[in-house]
């Protein structure tokens, strides 16, 4: 399987881990080791990691084995619950883990939301082997884990519901949005034949979807211009970036034109309505482009995020992914060490949508080399605190109670940039 180039952009989100293991010098003794190690690589059966990245990894470990005939590597298909229990378990605890010690996995793949959990449980180990480097980093995030798939969000939209509602290319701003979800809504109460249970537009905030906020509510803000958001930064509340992205939102809602179960429904929930022409427009993922192809044959497309018409720079848009981490039930650490070292400098982090020859994936490749790259916030333990807070306040926002600058003086105030 051919190897994903390396583009300047993905260098950035490589920045998190490759900057610290570039330090790292392993010694694994092959020749004087007799027995063969055996590290046990646990992954997720459900994205961001799809066929292609697992494909790639395993080649990726395969390489790996060649080149050190002493460590052997094994992959284990996991459930998001059993990951999110191993990477939560307290160090030294005795449970059951910690007494099957031999079924214990060693290397997990974790997407930023578990990476985030295992930095503030402690449960992964650094990858520098200097002790004192890892007593001394200032920023745990950046030495816990290996970017393996790097991924954005786009604006996903029926192409047959905006036509039935008069519409012939999809919206470029907030103003374009709400004309087109008008639209779409008036074409929906027609009655006609296929409107039934048909919506403009959905939120998908369940607090059972770890994606939610970043992708249903900071998209938009990026998508007006906002720069990361952080204690590094300040954030952007009470901006008036952030202000007019929720004024936004909070439209949407007041005109009746998202679908219900907002804070109920997750975004795969969402991706199969969408999938079944229930819903005109969603956030999601370049990753369910895949997914859409094979349930939609080409009734749908794709655009960058709207953001405000007075916006006039470029789009912006926040990476999110794929991690591999090692867990600290990990009895191998140098070894498991040396494997992330090797994953690090063959940076797979360009996953299938980066190579793929369909038009959406070009179109995506085109609209992300021409955007401003950030990095979210992957793995940082403060995005759990600014998560819930938005979540909360979003609720009187959407039920028409309040406005969107009052959110996010609301949302600062709350939320304790240290």
């Amino acid at each position: 399987m051919k190897l994903p180039g390396i583009s300047d952009r993905l260098l950035f989100a490589a920045a998190l881990a490759v900057a610290a293991l570039m330090l790292i010098r392993f010694a694994v003794q092959k020749a004087a080791e007799p027995r063969k190690i055996t590290l046990v690589f646990a992954y997720a059966e459900i994205p961001p990691m799809n066929e292609d990245d697992e494909e790639l990894l395993h080649s990726l470990a395969g390489e790996f084995e060649a080149l050190n005939p002493g460590i052997g590597i094994k992959f284990e298909k996991k459930s998001y619950g059993e990951l999110k229990n191993l990477v939560r378990e307290i160090p030294g605890a005795e449970t059951e883990n910690a007494k099957n010690r031999k079924t214990v996995p060693d290397i997990a793949a974790l997407d930023d939301w578990l990476l985030r959990d295992g930095i503030r449980k402690d449960s992964l180990v650094s990858l520098y082997a200097d002790k004192e480097k890892t007593q001394g980093e200032t920023s745990p995030e950046i030495s816990r884990a290996v970017p393996l798939v790097s991924l954005v969000d786009v604006l996903f939209y029926n192409i047959d519901i905006l036509k039935a509602a008069g519409l012939d290319k999809p919206p470029g701003n907030y103003g374009e949005f709400l004309a087109a979800a008008e639209a779409a809504a008036k074409y929906a109460m027609t009655g006609g034949a296929g409107t039934d249970g048909i919506h403009a537009a959905a939120l998908a905030l369940s607090p059972d979807d770890p994606r939610s906020v970043f992708r249903d509510v900071f998209s938009w803000m990026w998508a007006a211009g906002s720069g990361p958001l952080g204690p590094e930064t300040g954030g952007d509340f009470p901006g008036r970036r952030a202000a007019a992205a929720l004024e936004f939102l909070g439209r949407l809602a007041r005109d009746g034109r998202l679908a219900p179960g907002t804070f109920e429904k997750t975004g795969t929930e969402r991706l199969e309505e969408f999938a079944k022409g229930k819903i005109g427009m969603m956030i999601g993922s370049v990753k369910d482009i895949a997914f859409l192809e094979k349930n939609m044959k080409g009734a749908f497309s794709i655009t960058r995020v709207p953001g405000p018409a007075e916006y006039a720079g470029r789009p912006v848009f926040a990476l999110y992914g794929l991690y591999a981490g090692i867990l600290r039930q990990c009895a191998h650490v140098d070894e498991a060490r040396a494997f992330l070292a090797f994953l690090a400098e063959k940076n797979p982090g360009q996953t299938a949508w980066m190579e793929a020859a369909d038009p959406l994936s070009v179109k995506a490749r085109d609209m992300y080399e021409a955007a401003e790259i950030i990095q979210g916030y992957a793995g940082f333990i403060w995005g759990a605190e600014l998560e819930d807070t938005v979540r909360k306040e979003l609720v009187p926002l959407l039920e028409g109670n309040r406005n969107g600058a009052d959110t996010a003086a609301a949302i600062a105030s709350q939320w304790k940039i240290k």
